[in-house]
C-alpha cells in the first residue's frame, strides 16, 4: 500500500474502495462521479483501487487469467475471497475437483491446470492482502467507507468490510453497485451484519444525504432505496420469498433515478491514475477512460431482450444533451490525454446519432471511442460513427437468423445484422459481437441455413465467440421462465462453494447466473458443436479474407473474392444486368423496389430474365437473400476507407492492396457472368 494517504483536516472523511476483480484497465465511473458530488458538499473523498495492489501481489498474468478465463462458471474471483468471508474450513479440494476440473454443461470448458494454479496461489495471498488493506484504510481515520460491487467484487468487498468492522466497529460501511440491486442487496444486508447500509439503485441523488447521516449517526431508515442494517436485524424473523425467481416488492425499494443527466459532475479519475503509478504497474496497463452519454436502454424500456440481465429499474432511458457531451469529452481528452475513451452506455440513441455525432466529428479532438449500439444502424450512420471518432462498437447482433432474433425480442433481422457488419468493415469500425444459441423453441433449420451461408461472410468481422445463452437475474427468461419454456432454475454450481450457506434460498438470492432445463418439446436437437466449428472457421478466415466489387468505365462491375491467402482468388467481370443488381443492392433493397427500378431503367428486361439474374447472383454468393430482401455482400472497393489511425490498419491495407493488384494487374481466374 505505497500510495499517499488522502488525509484531510475535515472531520468527515469518506473512503471509496474498488476491490478485485475489477478490471485493471478501467477505473470506476460510479465512484468517480460520487467523489466530486461529495466534495462539492464539503467532504474529503479518496478512491482506493485495491484491485491494482492485488494484481501487483499475485502478478498481472495471474490476475488477468482469473478475471478473463475463470470468470463466468467457476467465478474464481469470488471464491478466492469467500474463504476469508466465511468463518468455516476451506473447501478448496471440493471446489477444485467439483468445479474447476469438472465439465459442467452450463459452465463451458473446464479450467486448465495453469488456471487452477493461479487461483490457488492467489487464494493463498488473500489473508495478508486483506490485513494490509484494512490497516491502510483505518490509518486514514475514515468516518464512512463505501464499496462498489460489480461482477466478481462482491465477496472481496464483503471480506474487507468485515475486517474493517472487526478492527473499528464505529466506522460506517455501505455498499452499492449492480450486485446490490433488488433482492441481492436485501440478502446482503440480512446475511452480513457488518454492513450498515446497502444502496439499491443509482446513488447520485442520495449520496450526500446518505454520507452525512451515516457520519453524523443519524437514522437512514426510510430513505428510498437504502437498505438499513438496523431495520433488518431488529427483526430476526427472516422474510424470504417462496420462489427464488421472484423479486417481488423489492422492485419498490430503489433510489431515485437521475433525470437531469446534464446535472452530473465530470468524473474524477485522478485517484486511479495516481494509484497506477504508486503501485508501479502503469506501464503494464492500457487505461480506458469511461464516460456516459446516457443511462438505461431505449429499446429495452419497450422490449426487454429475453436474455438481457439489465435490471428493469435501470432500463428507463435518459440522456445528456449533445453540447454537454462535447464539453465533457473535451475535458476528459485534455485531462487524460493518452487514454482511449470508453462509453459505458447500454445503447446509443437515435437522437445522439443525429445530433451528437456530427458535433463530435467537428471537434479538433483526436478521439478513439468504444460504444454499444443497436445493430439496425444504416450505412451512412456507421460512417458518422467513424467520422466522430467511434472506432469500435459492440452491436447487439447475437444471431444472423431472423427467426432466432424474434425469439430474442431483438427487434432486428438477420440481413440487417449482415449489413451492419459490412458497413463496419467498409468504414474501418472494429466490431465486437458474440453468437448466441440455445433459445427455447428455435428450429434446426435456422442453424442449417446459417451454416450454409456463413462461408460467404468470411470477409466480414467474425464473432468473438459462440455459446449457449446464459440465464441471468433480472432477464425476462429468469423473471418468467414458464412463459419461455425454461424449468428447474437453480444457481450455477460454483455458488454453493462461494456462499457455503445451509439455506439454498439465500444462495439463490446472492446468485446472478443460473442453470436451467428446457420444457418438454422446446429443446432443439441441433448439434451446436457444428455452429461452434463454423464460428471458429470464420475467426480463422477473416483476417485474410476480402470481397470487393469495383465499377468499371463501361458501367459493368468487377468482383474480386479472396477467402484465403493467395492464390485462392476469384476474379469475375459481370455483365451489365448483373452489375446493375450488384450496385442496386449495395444496401438492403426489397424485391418490390428492385422491380420498380428495373421497369424504369430496363423496360425491355422480362420478369423471367430479372429473376434469373437475381437467382444466379444469390447462388454465386454475391447477393444475400432474406425472403424478399437482397443485399450485395461484396464491398464497394472505392468506398473501402483506410485511415492510418484505424485499429486494424495493417490488415485492412493488405486486403485492399491485394484486391488492387487483381483489379488492375494479374487476374488469376475469370468468371464472366
Amino acid at each position: 500500500m505505497s500510495r499517499d494517504k488522502c488525509s484531510s483536516q475535515n472531520e468527515k472523511r469518506v473512503v471509496f474502495i474498488s476491490m478485485p476483480f475489477a478490471s485493471l484497465d478501467i477505473p470506476s465511473i460510479g465512484l468517480s462521479l460520487l467523489k466530486p458530488a461529495l466534495e462539492s458538499a464539503g467532504h474529503k473523498v479518496c478512491i482506493l483501487y485495491f484491485n491494482l495492489d492485488f494484481a501487483r501481489i499475485v502478478g498481472m498474468d495471474a490476475y488477468k487469467t482469473i478475471d478473463e478465463h475463470a470468470g463466468i462458471g467457476p467465478f474464481a474471483g469470488d471464491w478466492i475471497f469467500s474463504q476469508e468471508l466465511f468463518d468455516s474450513h476451506s473447501n478448496w479440494n471440493e471446489y477444485r475437483e467439483n468445479i474447476l476440473r469438472a465439465q459442467h454443461p452450463d459452465q463451458g470448458i473446464k479450467s486448465s491446470e495453469l488456471e487452477i494454479q493461479c487461483i490457488y496461489n492467489s487464494w493463498k495471498a488473500v489473508p495478508n492482502f486483506l490485513n494490509a488493506c484494512a490497516e491502510y484504510v483505518l490509518s486514514m481515520k475514515p468516518d464512512v467507507v463505501g464499496f462498489t460491487s460489480l461482477f466478481q467484487q462482491h465477496t472481496s468487498s464483503l471480506a474487507l468490510a468485515k475486517r474493517i468492522k472487526r478492527k473499528r466497529s464505529n466506522v460506517k460501511i455501505f455498499m452499492g453497485g449492480p450486485n446490490c440491486d433488488g433482492i441481492t442487496g436485501k440478502e446482503t444486508i440480512q446475511s452480513f451484519n457488518f454492513i450498515d447500509a446497502v444502496v439499491s439503485g443509482e446513488a447520485d441523488e442520495i449520496i450526500i444525504d446518505l454520507v452525512e447521516r451515516l457520519s453524523d449517526g443519524k437514522e437512514i431508515s426510510g430513505m428510498p432505496g437504502i437498505l438499513d442494517s438496523k431495520q433488518y436485524h431488529l427483526n430476526q424473523e427472516r422474510q424470504h420469498h417462496n420462489s427464488g425467481n421472484s423479486i417481488g416488492d423489492i422492485h419498490s425499494q430503489y433510489t431515485r433515478r437521475v433525470t437531469d443527466m446534464d446535472s452530473l459532475p465530470y468524473p474524477d479519475y485522478s485517484d486511479y491514475f495516481h494509484s497506477l503509478e504508486a503501485v508501479g504497474i502503469q506501464h503494464e496497463v492500457t487505461p480506458l477512460v469511461p464516460f456516459e452519454t446516457s443511462r438505461g436502454c431505449w429499446w429495452g424500456e419497450k422490449n426487454h431482450c429475453v436474455f438481457c440481465g439489465i435490471n428493469p429499474n435501470a432500463m428507463v432511458y435518459r440522456s445528456k444533451s449533445a453540447d454537454r457531451v462535447i464539453t465533457e469529452l473535451k475535458y476528459l481528452s485534455t485531462t487524460y490525454p493518452y487514454s482511449k475513451l470508453l462509453a459505458v452506455d447500454n445503447i446509443l440513441s437515435n437522437q445522439h446519432v443525429k445530433e451528437l455525432l456530427p458535433k463530435m466529428a467537428d471537434t479538433s479532438l483526436s478521439l478513439d471511442i468504444f460504444y454499444e449500439i443497436k445493430s439496425n444502424l444504416r450505412d451512412e450512420q456507421v460512417n458518422k460513427l467513424r467520422l466522430a471518432g467511434i472506432k469500435s462498437v459492440q452491436p447487439g447482433i447475437e444471431s444472423l437468423n431472423t427467426d432466432v432474433l424474434k425469439l430474442m425480442n431483438k427487434g432486428s433481422t438477420g440481413i440487417q445484422n449482415i449489413q451492419l457488419l459490412k458497413s463496419c468493415e467498409k468504414y474501418g469500425v472494429s466490431v465486437y459481437w458474440n453468437f448466441l444459441w440455445g433459445f427455447p423453441g428455435e428450429l434446426d433449420e435456422s442453424y442449417e441455413q446459417m451454416i450454409q451461408f456463413i462461408p460467404s461472410l468470411h470477409h466480414l468481422p467474425a464473432p468473438g465467440m459462440g455459446s449457449k445463452i446464459l440465464l441471468n437475474r433480472f432477464s425476462p427468461h429468469y423473471d418468467n421462465p414458464e412463459k419461455y419454456g425454461l424449468v428447474n432454475i437453480r444457481p450455477f454450481p460454483a455458488y454453493r462453494y462461494i456462499y457455503p450457506l445451509k439455506d439454498n434460498t439465500r444462495i439463490n438470492h446472492l446468485s446472478y447466473y443460473f442453470c436451467y432445463d428446457y420444457a418438454e418439446g422446446l429443446r432443439s436437437s441441433f448439434d451446436y458443436s457444428r455452429m461452434q466449428r463454423t464460428v471458429s472457421t470464420w475467426q480463422n478466415e477473416y483476417p485474410e479474407s476480402s470481397f470487393f466489387y469495383q465499377l468499371r468505365e463501361n458501367g459493368t462491375v468487377s468482383i474480386c473474392l479472396s477467402n484465403k491467402p493467395e492464390p485462392n482468388v476469384i476474379y469475375a467481370e459481370l455483365n451489365h444486368r448483373a452489375s446493375y443488381l450488384i450496385k442496386a443492392c449495395d444496401q438492403i433493397t426489397s424485391l418490390h423496389n428492385l422491380r420498380t427500378k428495373i421497369n424504369r431503367d430496363w423496360p425491355s428486361l422480362s420478369l423471367r430474365d430479372f429473376d434469373y439474374e437475381l437467382d444466379k447472383l444469390v447462388e454465386c454468393g454475391y447477393l444475400f437473400r432474406e425472403k424478399d430482401r437482397f443485399l450485395t455482400l461484396a464491398i464497394d472497393f472505392d468506398q473501402y476507407n483506410i485511415r492510418e489511425d484505424d485499429t486494424n490498419y495493417k490488415h485492412r491495407y493488405r486486403k485492399k492492396q491485394r484486391a488492387l493488384n487483381h483489379f488492375f494487374t494479374n487476374r488469376s481466374r475469370r468468371n464472366n457472368i
